[in-house]
C-alpha cells in the first residue's frame, strides 16, 4: 500500500519577512512525505523571490502564481496542483511545530474517512499579544480538550484556517476551495458541519500562529464583525431554523442590531429581546419597533429558536442559567453568536 502524500496548500501575499522560518518548519517535519505548492497572491514585496529560492533546493516546493486575485483564487490555484490522498492549509506568515504533520497524518490515517483532525494552536508575537487574541486561542484549545466544536459553531470560527486535516476525497465531497463566501476559512468549516464530518481534536499544539499588525484576520474587509454574523445567519437560516417555533435575537449592543438589521433586510419574521423588561425600552418609534421585547417576556414564547448575542463569560453563565430555569437547551432553543 503507498504512503499516502500530504498536499500543503499555502497562499502568499507579502510576507517576505516571515517565509523563511515557516518554509523552514515545514522542510525540517519528521513526517517528510508531502508537497507543499505555492501560490502568489501578487505579492509586491520580495515573497517570490524567497519561495524561489527555496524552490532550488528542495523539489517537493512548487510555486505558482494565482489565476486571479484574494485568497479564494490563490487557494483554488495551488489546489488545482494538488497530486496528494491528504490536504492541508498553511498560512505563510506561520510557523508549523515539527511534528505538525505527523500527528495530524497519524490521527487521520487513524480515524478515516468523513473526519477533519485539528488540534490545538498558539499565538506568539514580537510584541504583546492583545486579550482578545489570548481569549480566542484558550477557546479554540478548550474545544480540543472535549471535542466539542460543534456543540460551538456559530459562536466563532471553531477550526483554525492552518490547523486542520483531511482525505482529499471528503475535501472535494463537501466542495473543497470553491467557495465565494467570507471569511472563506468559516465557510469551509460550516460545508464540513453540512457534509457531516467528524472533528477529531488532537490535545497537542500543532500550529504556531504568528500575531502581527499586517495579519490578514487584522487587515481584511471580509474579516469584520459584520462578514462573520452576515456568513453565521446565513448557515444558520439553512441548517437550523425552523419557521414553526418563534425566532428571537437576545442582545442589545452592536452585535444584537447588526443581527436585527439582516433580519429586517431578509424579511424574517424575529423578535429582538434588548431590554430587561418591556417597561424598560425608549418610547420613540424606530425601525425597531414592531420587533422589540423585554426580557421579561421571553417567558410567553413555547419552544424558541434564540441567537444570543452576548459574548462575555458572566453575562453568558447568567444567560444560561435563566435559560435552564426555562427548560431550554443549548444548540436546540438557544444559539450564541459571539
Amino acid at each position: 500500500m503507498a504512503i499516502p502524500l500530504i498536499s500543503i496548500i499555502m497562499p502568499v501575499k507579502n510576507t517576505e519577512q516571515f517565509l523563511p522560518a515557516c518554509l523552514d518548519s515545514i522542510i525540517n517535519q519528521s513526517e517528510q512525505n508531502w508537497e507543499l505548492i505555492v501560490a502568489d497572491d501578487h505579492s509586491t514585496d520580495n515573497s517570490r523571490a524567497v519561495v524561489e529560492k527555496f524552490v532550488k533546493k528542495d523539489s517537493r516546493i512548487k510555486l505558482i502564481s494565482s489565476a486571479g486575485s484574494g485568497i479564494i483564487s490563490a487557494l483554488q490555484s495551488s489546489y488545482s496542483l494538488a497530486t496528494g490522498d491528504i490536504i492541508h492549509r498553511m498560512d505563510s506568515d506561520d510557523i508549523m511545530p515539527n511534528n505538525k504533520l505527523r500527528l495530524l497524518k497519524e490521527g487521520l490515517l487513524k480515524e478515516g474517512l468523513n473526519t477533519v483532525v485539528t488540534g490545538k494552536v498558539e499565538y506568539f508575537s514580537e510584541e504583546p499579544i492583545s486579550e482578545g487574541y489570548l481569549q480566542y486561542q484558550y477557546w479554540l484549545n478548550s474545544l480540543c480538550e472535549d471535542n466539542s466544536h460543534w456543540q460551538h459553531l456559530y459562536e466563532e470560527c471553531v477550526v483554525a484556517s492552518p490547523a486542520w486535516m483531511m482525505f482529499i476525497q471528503d475535501f472535494e465531497k463537501c466542495g473543497g476551495f470553491n467557495s465565494n463566501y467570507y471569511p472563506e476559512d468559516y465557510d469551509l468549516v460550516f460545508r464540513w458541519y453540512a457534509a457531516g464530518f467528524k472533528i477529531f481534536a488532537l490535545r497537542d499544539c500543532i500550529h504556531f500562529w504568528r500575531e502581527h499588525p499586517k495579519r490578514t484576520s487584522r487587515t481584511a474587509a471580509y474579516c469584520n464583525q459584520t462578514a462573520f454574523f452576515k456568513l453565521k445567519l446565513m448557515y444558520f437560516l439553512k441548517f437550523e431554523r425552523d419557521r414553526n417555533r418563534p425566532f428571537l435575537i437576545f442582545g442589545a449592543g452592536t452585535k444584537g442590531k447588526i443581527m436585527a438589521n439582516f433580519l429586517i433586510d431578509k424579511e424574517e419574521k424575529f423578535y429582538w429581546v434588548n431590554s430587561i423588561s418591556k417597561s424598560k425600552q425608549e418610547n420613540t418609534a424606530s425601525k425597531y419597533s414592531d420587533y422589540t421585547l423585554g426580557m421579561d417576556q421571553l417567558a410567553e414564547f413555547i419552544e424558541p429558536q434564540i441567537i444570543i448575542t452576548v459574548g462575555e463569560a458572566k453575562s453568558k453563565q447568567q444567560i444560561q442559567a435563566f435559560m435552564k430555569k426555562h427548560n431550554w437547551v443549548e444548540h436546540k432553543h438557544y444559539f450564541f453568536f459571539r
